[in-house]
């Protein structure tokens, strides 16, 4: 026998029949789990966002790409015909 074990027990219950609220919480999440007195997390999958990209525009996408590569040139101090671009 475990003394400590029993003791422990021993002391649960009297504070079960305190009326000892967290005892009574903890006693039923322990030994009651398939009376369904447990705690889960419940993962509830969400659809991402959907994205309308319109690439027919391409004047807007070659704009971008321009100001990139005179970005580009601009931090290294590169034209951007000797970057090769």
């Amino acid at each position: 026998m475990d003394l400590a074990a029993d003791l422990v027990e021993s002391a649960l219950l009297k504070k079960i029949d305190e009326g000892n609220i967290i005892a009574i919480i903890f006693y039923c999440k322990t030994k009651l789990k398939h009376r369904g007195y447990t705690e889960r997390v419940e993962r509830v999958q969400v659809d991402p966002p959907k994205l309308n990209v319109n690439f027919n525009d391409g004047a807007i996408i070659e704009r971008a790409i321009q100001r990139r590569i005179y970005a580009d040139a601009r931090i290294n101090r590169t034209p951007p015909q000797a970057a090769g671009y």
